[in-house]
């Protein structure tokens, strides 16, 4: 259960980092 909450949270991340077009930050969230 806490690796699926995981995965959602880094989609939900990710989406936001889409929608604002950081780079930077969408890298950081990757790597994460």
């Amino acid at each position: 259960m806490t690796e699926v909450v995981k995965i959602y949270q880094l989609v939900e991340n990710l989406s936001l980092e889409v929608v604002y077009g950081d780079e930077e930050s969408l890298n950081r969230t990757i790597k994460t």
